[in-house]
């Protein structure tokens, strides 16, 4: 918002860039874990190719989203659904402790 104070902005962004860069090395050692001793080097290539082609889609396809729509509303939206969808697929993995409905 155009009223929030430039601090408070700043201050926003510092946690979110604090909290993107320790996300980003758990990813690639969980990543690197899971490919094995013998795949350390693809599967760390791997996790951060696809970590920053998303970094630099996104925005893109955000902007596209708020142009077509004439809105942020839409795209924070799908924003929205696709951490909800990512949590429901992480809880139903076996992570949360529970299993898909059948």
């Amino acid at each position: 918002s155009e009223h929030w104070p430039k601090s408070a902005v700043y201050g926003v962004c510092a946690l979110a860039g604090i909290t993107a860069s320790g996300y980003t090395g758990l990813l690639v050692a969980e990543m690197i874990r899971l490919g094995g001793t013998g795949r350390t080097a693809e599967a760390g290539a791997v996790a951060g190719a696809v970590m920053f082609v998303g970094t630099t889609v996104m925005p893109a396809i955000f902007a596209l989203i708020v142009r077509l729509s004439g809105s942020y509303m839409l795209a924070y939206d799908l924003v929205a659904l696709t951490a909800l969808a990512s949590g429901i697929m992480l809880f139903w993995s076996g992570r949360g402790g529970a299993s898909p409905p059948a």
